[in-house]
């Protein structure tokens, strides 16, 4: 499910975060313990945090953790770091274990062998707009 929400924190220097969702309860998510670019765990590179804790009620959760490679200079996680730094990301998916941030900025992401793991689901690409 895509839900709304928005970074509340993020800590430049040890890579953790606060996360609020408005549309999930925090019931619902938990089971949710990595932060990815993608759902899709068979590509290890897809990982980029952990979810530490998951608070709140039937109107919305906090979500908190950090991302396991704060200071890596990978495409990846500098994309991850610059979304939740910046406070640009305000539509995530939760899908099983995983919280995906939902933005143009993940669309087309490649690991460092080629292969493609960002997905574009619920996100509109530039190309694609009239």
């Amino acid at each position: 499910m895509i839900v709304g929400g928005r970074v509340r924190g993020f800590d430049d220097d040890t890579g953790r975060f606060v996360v609020q969702l408005d549309g999930a309860a925090a019931a619902d998510l938990t089971d949710v313990d990595l932060l990815c670019v993608s759902t899709d765990l068979s590509n290890p590179f897809t990982v980029v945090g952990k979810v530490e804790a998951v608070t709140g009620d039937d109107t919305g959760a906090m979500v908190a953790g950090h991302l396991l490679h704060p200071d890596r200079k990978a495409v990846i996680d500098r994309r991850t770091r610059g979304l939740l730094k910046g406070r640009r990301c305000s539509r995530f998916e939760v899908s099983g274990r995983v919280l995906r941030p939902v933005h143009t900025d993940l669309i087309e992401l490649r690991d460092p062998y080629g292969q493609v793991i960002g997905g574009a689901m619920g996100v509109d690409s530039p190309g694609d707009r009239p």
